[in-house]
């Protein structure tokens, strides 16, 4: 194509193409195109042509061409003419919402003047079995409104005005219907099929194309192998939700209705979305490996992007569908973490939480001192952090056990022999190897040693004082029983007992050991003896050589016996048997004798003094 004239020129256009041309010799076919009156755009890129149609016979006669050029290629993909009557003139047409054409034409009759519609689908072929389209017209008297003023006169510099009365003339068209029959050559299954892109994703959409079923001919996509419903021509985009197979097959150009015997598979994969097992929790130690570690188990993924969430000295990473999780964490706390799987389908995370505490913690007492054969009170106890019980104690005293409860190692029991036990008692569960370790030492009973009874003398200072050992106290309390003037105190695990005693009688008394273990007391008896007393007749007369009768009997109190007497008279002696001094004998001298006879044992230095007259 070129055109040419005066002010220019155009070359080089993107395509030329010459459709039919020469001369309307019979030779060279009986169909030309004579009058182009209507090109334009179509919906999918390429370009339709309605214009008169030459159909050569006797007589000959005209009809209207519908063709589709190719836009790429300028190939023609289909043409159709419809045939009226001698001239068929000025065909207008357009693309219509369903793919079809719909045109108009004026009809030079024999017998009058016709509008001829044709309304084809997306092929230019009339409806299956040439059904007339419908088309309805309504005679009406239509209503003129004209502008002042009408100018339908000038001549030179006059302009006449004019009423101007248009005339109305009804006409009552007549419909006609034109049927064209085609031959179908099935065209070629088209050779490649292709889905782009393939494999896909679930709720991801591929487009499915064919090529080489001939040229200017399209392409149908098909659920089925043979029959059913075409879903759309090529390209056609699908979303399957898994793998499937489509059918296309190949469409004439020119006859819609005129396919290939056969349709060609395209498969679409559809991967599955990525899938991971979890969430999880778990529980570690801080500052000890991740024992085992932890795993998550995926499908479709190529592996993992970055984790958040992890705890400090904690990673994870991706080999055979499987996330492992390993490392020391080094700080206690909950951790929330998530782990993007990469590749595959589908944005999906291994998600759980690791709880990172701390070790094992335990307090109590180091030691305790307990005595042997008494209930330990108060219990002693521990208090523990993070175990969850303890394990099987060792070193405890026999009688004595441990417990756990509520975070507390609570040990008890009756301890039934003496020593110094070093015990050890593991925590279980938790984090770490820790012990509640603490000494006990059982100490026995207290003891107290000493003198049963004492015997004094009233206003005599104890000598020796008595004394108690003791062992295990660590005092005394408030004596009893103690007489008058006597006193006791403790030092060095000994009791002293001191002082001057100032009234007689036999005292039992009782000193309490404070301290150490069970309740002991240093119990004696302190007599107090009275001074000595003798009684009796002091004074006899007595003949010289003869016995003295009755004798002298002097009573005593206290002693236990007499000493040498003084003063008696020769052939006189003294004796003394249950408390009772006896004075007898015969006197070989006269004189008055003073006598004195000392008594022994006992309290005081008393003596038995009287005169004897002979």
């Amino acid at each position: 194509m070129r055109l040419t004239g005066s002010g220019g020129s155009w070359s080089n256009p993107a395509w030329i193409r010459l459709y039919g041309g020469g001369m309307l010799v019979p030779l060279l076919g009986p169909y030309y195109p004579v009058l182009p009156s209507r090109f334009f755009e179509t919906s999918d890129g390429n370009y339709a042509v309605w214009a008169n149609y030459l159909v050569l016979g006797a007589p000959p006669s005209f009809g209207n061409l519908l063709f589709k050029i190719n836009s790429s290629t300028s190939a023609v993909s289909w043409s159709k003419y419809h045939v009226f009557n001698f001239a068929s003139i000025f065909p207008y047409g357009e693309e219509v919402s369903d793919g079809g054409y719909i045109g108009v034409s004026y009809n030079l009759a024999g017998s009058g003047h016709d509008l001829h519609f044709i309304k084809t689908d997306n092929n230019g072929n009339a409806p299956t079995g040439c059904a007339a389209t419908n088309v309805s017209m309504t005679n009406s008297t239509p209503s003129y409104t004209y502008g002042t003023p009408i100018y339908n006169s000038w001549n030179g510099n006059t302009v006449t005005n004019t009423a101007i009365t248009p005339t109305v003339t009804n006409i009552t068209p007549n419909r006609a219907v034109q049927c064209i029959q085609t031959v179908c050559t099935p065209p070629p299954a088209p050779t490649t099929v292709t889905a782009t892109p393939n494999p896909i994703c679930a709720g991801s959409s591929t487009t499915i194309t064919a090529s080489g079923g001939g040229v200017g001919n399209t392409y149908n996509v098909f659920a089925n192998p043979t029959g059913g419903t075409a879903l759309g021509a090529t390209p056609f985009t699908v979303s399957p939700g898994t793998t499937t197979t489509y059918y296309v097959e190949t469409v004439s150009g020119s006859d819609p209705t005129c396919v290939s015997t056969s349709r060609t598979p395209v498969t679409v994969t559809v991967n599955p979305t990525n899938t991971v097992t979890g969430p999880v929790s778990e529980t570690v130690c801080v500052n000890q490996a991740i024992s085992p570690v932890i795993t998550h188990t995926t499908t479709g993924a190529t592996g993992i992007g970055a984790p958040s969430g992890l705890p400090a000295g904690v990673t994870a990473t991706w080999n055979a569908n499987t996330i492992t999780i390993s490392g020391t964490p080094t700080a206690t706390g909950t951790f929330n973490y998530s782990i993007p799987l990469t590749g595959g389908c589908g944005t999906v995370n291994a998600t759980g939480t690791i709880t990172v505490i701390s070790n094992n913690t335990v307090s109590g007492p180091n030691t305790a001192n307990v005595c042997v054969n008494e209930p330990i009170s108060p219990v002693i106890t521990h208090t523990t952090g993070g175990a969850t019980g303890i394990g099987s104690p060792s070193g405890l005293p026999a009688g004595v056990t441990a417990t756990w409860n509520a975070n507390t190692i609570t040990i008890s029991g009756t301890p039934t022999a003496t020593g110094i036990f070093n015990y050890t008692i593991p925590l279980t569960g938790g984090c770490g190897t820790v012990n509640a370790t603490g000494t006990i030492t059982v100490s026995p009973a207290n003891t107290v040693t000493g003198p049963g009874s004492a015997t004094v003398c009233i206003n005599t200072a104890l000598a020796p004082n008595i004394t108690h050992t003791t062992s295990g106290a660590t005092g005394i309390g408030v004596p009893s029983g103690l007489p008058a003037g006597v006193t006791a105190t403790w030092n060095a695990n000994t009791i002293t007992i001191s002082g001057t005693p100032t009234v007689a009688g036999t005292f039992n008394y009782t000193i309490p050991l404070t301290g150490g273990c069970g309740t002991v007391n240093a119990t004696g008896t302190i007599t107090v003896n009275p001074e000595n007393t003798v009684t009796g007749l002091a004074n006899a007369t007595v003949c010289v050589n003869e016995p003295l009768s009755p004798s002298i009997n002097l009573t005593t109190t206290g002693a236990t016996g007499i000493g040498a007497p003084t003063g008696l008279p020769t052939g006189v002696t003294a004796s003394w048997n249950a408390n009772t001094i006896t004075i007898s004998g015969t006197p070989t001298a006269t004189g008055t004798f003073n006598y004195s006879i000392p008594l022994t044992g006992g309290c005081g230095t008393i003596n038995a003094n009287r005169n004897n007259y002979g």
